[in-house]
């Protein structure tokens, strides 16, 4: 089980998270667009919740088990909105059940399949909640990330898919390449509509913040490090897929 609190902490401790974070909303939000959903589940939010940044929805469902991202969550909803929005303090697991009677067109999965102990577990119930026609977009970090293979052929890890000590602190037990999480969906009844990565991180989050902070990079520099995924499509820090059920 899930240390949410040590979770939380470490979480907020990230040096570089909240950068990778903007591209990583950013290829959501491009997601978004694509598909235009009305009805959205979001399963763990975070410090960042979905609707803080997207208004276009009819209903939106957000599941956080983290006492401290769940009380943010809560103090981050629009008057306007409140009536559209609803926070559950569970896992999907635990809040399951209780959603089967919902009609979702997006599930997102953002940041989540190579944290928990049973991603096939996630990934049939994510099926069960959805219809013929719903998209669940997931996203998680690379093993081809271009700063993995930089140190694989620098020496400093022996494989790519080696688990590093940031993962270690953040309970975090698996890392996927695009072949792994696509066959991972296969096998859970999904269908890839569209992949990708976003987003080149030449080096490590500890030493990208040391960058930044000593002024060696700047904002130009990183969204250029984003607009390079068009010369390496496949070496982006995170990978993402758009699925939908197989013919139920």
């Amino acid at each position: 089980m899930k240390d949410f609190d040590a979770y939380q902490k470490t979480y907020e401790g990230l040096p570089f998270e909240s950068q990778l974070t903007h591209f990583r909303r950013k290829n959501l939000l491009a997601t978004l667009d694509k598909y235009q959903p009305r009805s959205i589940l979001e399963v763990g939010c975070a410090n960042r919740p979905l609707f803080t940044d997207y208004a276009a929805f009819d209903s939106m469902v957000v599941l956080e088990p983290g006492a401290e991202f769940y009380e943010n969550a809560r103090k981050a909803v629009p008057e306007q909105a409140r009536e559209r929005i609803e926070l559950i303090p569970k896992t999907l697991e635990e809040g399951s059940k209780a959603l089967r009677s919902y009609a979702f067109d997006m599930i997102i999965l953002s940041g989540l399949l190579h944290e928990v102990n049973d991603p096939v577990r996630i990934l049939e119930i994510s099926a069960e909640l959805s219809g013929n026609q719903t998209v669940t977009h997931i996203n998680v970090p690379n093993a081809y990330s271009f700063h993995r293979l930089l140190g694989k052929e620098a020496g400093f890890i022996r494989s790519i898919f080696d688990i590093s000590p940031q993962q270690l602190s953040l309970q975090q037990p698996r890392i996927f390449d695009i072949r792994t999480l696509s066959e991972l969906v296969d096998k859970c009844g999904f269908i890839i509509k569209d992949k990708g990565s976003y987003f080149i991180k030449p080096f490590t989050h500890r030493q990208m913040q040391y960058l930044l902070d000593h002024g060696l990079i700047g904002r130009e520099i990183l969204d250029g490090l984003d607009k390079m995924i068009s010369h390496m499509p496949d070496l982006g820090a995170e990978i993402f897929v758009n699925v939908v059920p197989k013919s139920k």
